[in-house]
């Protein structure tokens, strides 16, 4: 979901997508999404611009199912940017 988010967001020419490169605080922004992680850069692309904001615990929700719910904020959220 986050790599298809900021794909498109770099098409559409999203301020900051392009030239977005996580900093080690951001890295500490999920507990379950750390460097290597696949789609680590988008997820916390997302997290950066707004489009998501992870679970409560503190995690982010890798690997877990995604709702259609979720994924219609993260739409809309992503369309306020553009």
């Amino acid at each position: 979901m986050a790599v298809f988010l900021y794909r498109y967001a770099k098409l559409a020419g999203v301020q900051g997508a392009a030239s977005f490169a996580p900093s080690a605080a951001d890295y500490r922004r999920f507990s379950d999404v750390k460097q290597g992680t696949f789609g680590a850069k988008e997820i916390l692309w997302c997290a950066n611009a707004g489009i998501t904001l992870g679970n409560s615990d503190g995690s982010f929700g890798y690997g877990s199912k995604l709702t259609r719910s979720a994924m219609a904020a993260f739409l809309y959220r992503l369309n306020k940017l553009i």
